[in-house]
């Protein structure tokens, strides 16, 4: 028997770190999950459905019931992910909520019994009139709506990252609902562009038909790396001949599985690297998995040209770990990302370029008033983080994966940050930021530049395109 209490454990531990901004828990809640009968016969809306109930059903707390809405003759799109080989859409939903329940709620269809304040309504697509309020959520493209139809005049394509997000900013509209803010604020809307993390329709450029993932590494498979992996799994046009990397040495528990969204109950216990091996398409990846610690990945003599790992992404959390995804092997270019409660970053290092590396605001111990924090890592964790849960976690991984893509197909490199970018996923609200080096921090010595020069500028591996890049301010 698995003890909800430790499912919902980041759940518990957010909501105490942050009474002050909420109110008093909804008794007794349900959510009602509504699927727009011609949006979610699209793919973007079948990405949207799929992502949103994963997110919400590993809230376990707080949700004491869910229903979903959908016409029961909708087919099942290809690399729209469920983990389970049910056809139709209704069947593989529902089986979905069961593998992820264990009693944690009630699993129904239809319309409620009765439409009281208990019921938190979300709808996929167009809201329905016919029903009672709620929250709308789409996506299309780059681009995510959360109450704005600006969608319907989009044509649905094969990318999953905008309803992937949509439904991250959703399910955080379901967590609102769930522990009101304490300041009543009006209804949220938001349009986002996860291309440029603007408003701008026009920001939505269409993914080439066929695209080469080549040699890439990841470090870490938990919460953020899953949920990249979920989104290069889901995107119809990817595939590689030169392999997908994942290097990661743990275990899952009970109290991974709010936020890791490739994971069912019964991999409680398993290794991570066999159950991302299980839920992905590892052919068309080229998917190899590597049960170690980077530190000893990198080190094996297979892997001991430095020039391997042009393309590194870390999803790796704790601060010992991040170092030796920087500098054991100097990535020529390194994409991570990172949550802090509801806040999450994902940037984008080149070390000699006079920008903050990887590890330039990351404190280096749980306690920060000591000596061996950089001064940039103790104001930014002056209070300490916890991990965060699903929907921001991954969203994250949705927006590292976005900066993967831009990264490597060239007509999208002018999208792709410049260093880092923030997002208070509760209000969607984004900013890029280019920041200096921490002076504290070991990427400022000379050594590190020369290094880092020594082995990519000098290299016959080509520069990077010289494509035109953004204006961050």
């Amino acid at each position: 028997m698995i003890d909800i209490n430790k499912l919902a454990d980041r759940h518990e531990r957010l909501h105490k770190r942050h009474q002050s901004a909420f109110g008093s828990q909804l008794p007794d809640a349900g959510v009602v999950i509504v699927a727009d009968p011609n949006f979610i016969r699209t793919f973007s809306g079948q990405v949207t459905w799929a992502t949103l109930l994963n997110l919400i059903a590993r809230l376990y707390k707080g949700i004491r019931h869910i229903r979903i809405v959908v016409d029961s003759d909708v087919p099942r799109l290809s690399h729209v992910f469920f983990p389970n080989a049910s056809e139709g859409l209704r069947a593989a939903s529902l089986r979905f909520l069961e593998q992820l329940n264990e009693d944690a709620f009630t699993i129904g269809e239809g319309l409620p019994p009765n439409d009281g304040p208990d019921w938190i309504w979300i709808h996929v697509g167009a809201w329905d009139p016919r029903h009672p309020p709620g929250t709308a959520v789409a996506g299309q493209g780059w681009l995510a709506f959360v109450n704005d139809e600006s969608w319907r005049g989009l044509a649905s394509v094969s990318n999953p990252i905008g309803p992937m997000v949509a439904a991250c900013l959703g399910t955080a509209e379901i967590y609102k609902a769930l522990y009101p803010l304490s300041d009543k604020r009006e209804q949220t809307r938001i349009v986002l562009s996860a291309f440029d993390y603007s408003a701008d329709l026009s920001s939505n450029p269409v993914l080439p038909a066929s695209i080469h993932l080549p040699e890439t590494y990841i470090a870490g498979c938990g919460a953020v790396g899953m949920a990249l992996l979920l989104l290069l799994n889901s995107t119809p046009a990817i595939s590689s001949g030169s392999g997908l990397h994942v290097v990661e040495d743990d275990a899952l528990d009970d109290t991974n599985m709010n936020r890791c969204v490739l994971t069912i109950l019964e991999d409680v216990n398993s290794r991570k690297t066999k159950i991302i091996e299980e839920r992905l398409d590892t052919a068309r990846l080229a998917l190899k998995t590597h049960d170690l610690k980077w530190q000893a990945f990198v080190h094996a003599p297979e892997y001991s040209d430095a020039l391997n790992f042009e393309r590194v992404v870390s999803c790796v959390d704790k601060y010992s770990a991040r170092e030796a995804v920087q500098y054991d092997r100097l990535p020529k270019v390194l994409l991570t990302a990172g949550t802090g409660d509801f806040l999450l970053s994902v940037s984008r290092h080149v070390l000699d370029d006079g920008l903050s590396c990887g590890l330039c605001y990351q404190a280096k111990d749980p306690e920060v008033g000591c000596a061996i924090a950089t001064e940039g890592a103790q104001r930014a964790f002056e209070v300490p983080v916890d991990p965060s849960i699903s929907f921001v976690s991954a969203c994250a991984g949705v927006l590292l994966g976005g900066e993967l893509l831009k990264e490597i197909i060239p007509e999208l490199n002018i999208g792709r940050i410049q260093n880092t970018v923030r997002m208070q996923v509760l209000t969607g609200a984004a900013k890029e930021k280019a920041r200096a080096k921490d002076p504290g921090c070991n990427c400022s010595s000379k050594y590190v530049a020369i290094g880092y020069k020594n082995t990519w500028r000098s290299s016959d591996v080509a520069d990077e395109p010289s494509s035109p890049s953004r204006t961050i301010t």
